[in-house]
């Protein structure tokens, strides 16, 4: 380049006003048509001839690689605002194809679909599998006539009969349950009776339902208790029929030999609610069951 500049200052400004004016004409040069295309490449071309006749500056290589990858970050920059106006261009053809013959194109599949669908109803109906509109009502009627269907009114008033069955039938239940539970502490109190005439224990609370067994139960519980009284007799062991440990003879089998043999072991003589155990001569004083 003729008369170029010498001082570093004025040379960096020549520098990025012809690299700067250099970026715009590659970016319009990428929009352009013929003949106008082949104009500004040829003016690109003057503007490296000149950016490569300005002598080097006296700046260190790394300022001067990173001045070399600003200005290739501004060309890139410049060419994609290019790329985007020719998108925008391109996109505005097809918009504009699209409301000619291209729109008919488009709405042919939806057609074609919608033209599968309807011939696939009507051939379901033909086959008995679907019903128009218009005949549901009739086909409804003729099936609650034929019995395949219930009415609505029908199945409310079944609805209603069932629920009023379940309320008496559940009345019904509780009231025999009352009344069974009334007959049998009936019965209970009325063996309670015989038992204190025959001088025999009262059950505990948790084991009167031995006495409401039937007539053959309660006689063979009875029996039962006598011989178990005498039992503890036979060894030693007398318990009076108004002390509570009297009511022990009504216990299950496996409960009554363990009561059975403690009773044995501790209260042999006498009933430690009644009189007190006597102890041996010399020895220590019995335990007493409580």
């Amino acid at each position: 380049m003729k008369n170029a500049p010498i001082d570093p200052k004025d040379l960096n400004t020549i520098r990025q006003v012809l690299t700067s004016f250099r970026t715009q004409i590659c970016g319009a040069a990428d929009t352009l048509g013929e003949p106008w295309k082949g104009q500004f490449v040829a003016l690109k071309g003057d503007y490296d001839k000149m950016l490569s006749g300005l002598p080097p500056t006296d700046q260190v290589p790394a300022a001067l690689e990173a001045n070399s990858h600003l200005s290739c970050l501004h060309a890139a920059l410049a060419s994609a605002t290019s790329l985007s106006v020719m998108m925008g261009s391109a996109m505005a053809s097809l918009a504009a194809a699209s409301t000619g013959s291209g729109q008919g194109s488009a709405q042919a599949p939806a057609a074609q679909l919608a033209s599968a669908v309807s011939a696939e109803i009507e051939k379901q109906i033909a086959a008995g599998t679907l019903f128009k509109a218009e005949g549901v009502e009739v086909k409804i009627a003729e099936r609650i006539r034929t019995g395949d269907l219930v009415a609505k009114e029908t199945c409310t008033q079944f609805c209603s009969a069932a629920k009023d069955l379940g309320l008496a039938e559940g009345e019904k239940k509780v009231r025999e349950e009352i009344a069974a539970s009334a007959v049998r502490q009936s019965l209970i109190s009325t063996r309670k009776a015989e038992l204190q005439t025959c001088g025999l224990p009262i059950p505990d609370a948790r084991l009167e339902g031995v006495l409401a067994g039937t007539g053959e139960e309660f006689t063979a519980a009875q029996a039962l208790a006598q011989s178990r009284i005498a039992a503890l007799q036979q060894r030693g062991v007398a318990l009076n029929s108004n002390s509570p440990l009297a009511a022990k003879v009504w216990l299950p089998e496996e409960q009554w030999q363990v009561f059975e043999s403690l009773a044995v072991e501790t209260l042999k003589g006498a009933d430690p609610l009644v009189t007190s155990a006597t102890p041996a001569a010399g020895g220590p004083p019995r335990v007493m069951v409580c």
